[in-house]
């Protein structure tokens, strides 16, 4: 084929994986009109095919992009969970705190009393 010579109808659809009905149908041949509508219909349902393969391939691309962002927002969340009980570990007073903090409290209750008063 030549770079100025165009590909028939025929074997454009050949390529695409589609075949044209037999030009012979109930013992008559078919007139150019009916080929051309069987020639828009076939390519009619080559663009939905492609569309519809399509819609297929971004639909599963959304897909794969929401899990994605799913879970590195479930790792974000996750690392903030920690982040955050780590501070309020730090900055909190544990029962162990409150029993020290009430016994020193307690034990400088008794010292003033046993110092002399001036």
């Amino acid at each position: 084929m030549n770079t100025n010579d165009c590909m028939s109808f025929e074997d454009f659809t050949k390529l695409c994986g589609i075949s044209l009905p037999s030009p012979i149908e109930n013992d008559h041949h078919r007139t150019n009109q009916n080929s051309n509508n069987d020639q828009e219909d076939l390519f009619q349902i080559m663009i939905d095919n492609r569309v519809n393969a399509l819609h297929e391939d971004l639909k599963n691309d959304l897909n794969r992009t929401k899990i994605s962002m799913q879970t590195n927002f479930i790792v974000e969340l996750e690392r903030l969970k920690n982040d955050l009980m780590k501070q309020i570990e730090s900055h909190s007073l544990n029962a162990q705190l409150i029993d020290e903090i009430e016994r020193l409290r307690a034990e400088n209750k008794r010292l003033r009393q046993l110092q002399p008063r001036l």
